[in-house]
């Protein structure tokens, strides 16, 4: 008996711990690379992140910035508003979601990176220690970034406030668990910048399409489910905003 409580107490302490390390929805956050001390904070009432992070670049064969991730399996969607603060010093301080093979700073990867110049584009590595390569979209300064993992195809899709989507996809083996999460870069390893993210849409399940489900601060968003009807947050979807 005292060792089924002991079991238990000490389940409750790291659930406690793990608590206390999440960021609403995502479970930690860290420094990758040559960067300052950055911060991330969660806002339960306006409902929005605050990410504070600096870092030399993400580009290259290596990276540093600030990330606040979990980890994830299969395939997902990841949308949100996000904006940089004030004029910032460095035009290719950046802000957007990134999925990684790891949190090392040469891992594989590919980000949906907002730049400060309105630059944005769809960077990935594709393996660990490569070259940081490039899809440059379309749309420069855009309020809505999205990016979605369909197996080994990763699209980025991206729009003003008001206007479609705008897509460009690659195709990359990052492995099934993966790192997702957002992430700010002042593309100088002396400075740091702020992000903001706000309107959140995460969905992550087997896939069939739907046009007509509402989601709340995402018209017209097609949701995908493997039920036969529009997907409940508490089951089918993680639905956040």
């Amino acid at each position: 008996m005292k060792k089924v409580i002991l079991i238990f107490s000490l389940w409750v302490v790291i659930r406690s711990i793990n608590a206390q390390d999440a960021i609403g929805i995502f479970e930690k956050q860290v420094d990758i690379g040559n960067t300052k001390a950055g911060t991330a904070s969660y806002s339960t009432q306006n409902q929005d992140y605050t990410i504070e992070g600096s870092g030399n670049n993400v580009w290259f064969n290596h990276d540093g910035f600030h990330y606040v991730y979990r980890q994830m399996k299969g395939d997902f969607i990841l949308r949100c508003n996000a904006s940089l603060t004030g004029n910032g010093g460095e035009a290719h301080r950046k802000l957007g979601w990134m999925i990684r093979a790891s949190l090392d700073s040469t891992a594989a990867c590919v980000s949906l990176a907002m730049h400060g110049d309105g630059l944005t584009s769809l960077q990935y590595r594709s393996h660990n220690n490569d070259s940081m390569q490039e899809v440059k979209s379309s749309i420069t300064k855009p309020a809505v970034l999205q990016l979605e993992r369909r197996g080994t195809t990763f699209i980025m899709s991206v729009a003003r406030d008001g206007e479609t989507l705008t897509s460009d996809s690659i195709r990359l083996e990052l492995g099934d668990n993966v790192y997702i999460g957002l992430f700010v870069c002042s593309h100088d390893a002396n400075v740091t910048e702020t992000g903001n993210f706000y309107n959140f849409f995460f969905f992550h399940n087997k896939l069939r399409t739907y046009s007509n489900c509402q989601v709340p601060f995402a018209p017209a968003v097609h949701i995908e489910s493997s039920a036969g009807e529009c997907p409940h947050p508490a089951h089918e979807a993680l639905l956040f905003y």
